[in-house]
């Protein structure tokens, strides 16, 4: 587990990253698994801080990755930091189209374009098979999402 060296302005208690390993069947690498709660209500810059101590964490595991969760890339430049920091190690997000919890359409905050979806996916040597957002349900402030993949 990854706790953030950031806090959340007014909030004492960390984020959590959770990182675990499976074996895979006849393979020699293993599958890891990254759950994912950012940091959300800070700079952008620490946000990135936050977002370097997860990668550095990935960046030593040879094998494939399914990394997902609350990214919290709810702004552009949250989204286009992590999707270039990943892209370094071949890690890339995945298409989950419509009905992901979003932050709210507020427009021009702090300079920011806001509205964009909170939660994401990333993958390095995996196939998604099957994606869907469960934008029915109303049991979390997200929306559920369900991957189907193989590993390549």
């Amino acid at each position: 587990m990854l706790r953030s060296t950031v806090n959340e302005f007014g909030v004492v208690s960390p984020k959590a990253v959770l990182l675990q390993t499976f074996k895979i069947e006849k393979r020699t690498q293993d599958l890891l698994v990254v759950n994912v709660h950012a940091i959300n209500f800070v700079t952008n810059n620490l946000f990135k801080e936050h977002m370097d101590q997860v990668i550095k964490a990935v960046r030593s595991h040879k094998g494939p990755v399914f990394m997902a969760g609350d990214v919290n890339t709810w702004n552009r430049e949250r989204l286009r930091y992590l999707d270039v920091a990943l892209s370094k190690i071949s890690i890339s997000r995945a298409s989950l189209g419509q009905g992901r919890t979003r932050f709210p359409d507020l427009g021009r905050w702090f300079g920011m374009q806001l509205g964009g979806a909170l939660d994401q996916v990333y993958t390095r040597g995996l196939t998604i098979r099957f994606s869907e957002v469960h934008a029915w349900s109303n049991s979390s402030d997200h929306k559920p999402i369900e991957v189907h993949f193989s590993i390549n």
